[in-house]
């Protein structure tokens, strides 16, 4: 009867110690949760155009958790957590300056290994954009005109040119950029010439494209002479 007490006592002692830690003892406490190993399968974009502006990237694969963190070339990038098979990053234009070859991880703390395998990300620079077309063609004399600048080529900061002058520009994919003609742009009739620019690590100026600008001639304005035939 005197054993099975002592037994109880030590059993109840030994809850104490799980729950508690009583007498300093560390080999009743429990271990900190562990976390999966992160193991990436794709990311996107791949290649990474080489660029002045930051760039988002998203990793697909498995293992994620909130915690983890997308690095490039081992350093780490501000992250966003999706789910256990998608995370998201933002790659800033101070590591996106010339071609060349990145690797991309993810770290996860507590995990073991904490650090995923490795994807090869290409840095490469953009070809120089291509006007196809400018809708619409031709505007008014002095009269601000909102155009739709379609081609191949064009990156977040492209910027649009009337006969050498840059003026506002709206990304809208790699295919079109808007842009509104200034009044002042266009002030003399004739072909003004349009170019599309991405700046250096991109790829240069496109080859120029005419834009029409006319007179306003108003139909009043054109009267038949009945005399000789003319306008």
């Amino acid at each position: 009867m005197q054993s099975c007490g002592k037994a109880l006592a030590a059993a109840v002692c030994g809850v104490l110690l799980l729950t508690i830690g009583c007498g300093g003892s560390s080999s009743g406490s429990s271990s900190q949760q562990s976390n999966p190993t992160p193991t990436i399968i794709v990311v996107g974009p791949n290649p990474v155009p080489a660029t002045s502006v930051a760039v988002s990237i998203t990793v697909g694969g498995s293992g994620f958790v909130r915690s983890s963190v997308v690095q490039w070339n081992a350093a780490a990038l501000p992250t966003t957590y999706f789910s256990s098979t998608a995370l998201t990053a933002e790659v800033p234009a101070s590591d996106l300056t010339a071609a060349g070859t990145v690797s991309v991880t993810v770290y996860t703390p507590n995990a073991n290994p904490s650090v995923s395998n490795a994807m090869t990300v290409s840095l490469v620079v953009p070809a120089a954009p291509t006007i196809t077309s400018i809708n619409p063609p031709g505007g008014l004399v002095n009269t601000a005109s909102s155009e739709a600048i379609v081609g191949t080529g064009y990156a977040a900061n492209s910027t649009v040119a009337i006969n050498g002058q840059t003026i506002s520009t709206t990304y809208v994919s790699s295919t079109e950029v808007d842009a509104i003609f200034p009044a002042y742009a266009i002030a003399t009739p004739g072909n003004q010439s349009i170019t599309v620019t991405t700046p250096a690590p991109g790829g240069g100026a496109s080859a120029a494209q005419a834009f029409t600008t006319f007179l306003d001639i108003p139909c009043r304005d054109i009267v038949y002479n009945s005399a000789d035939g003319l306008l």
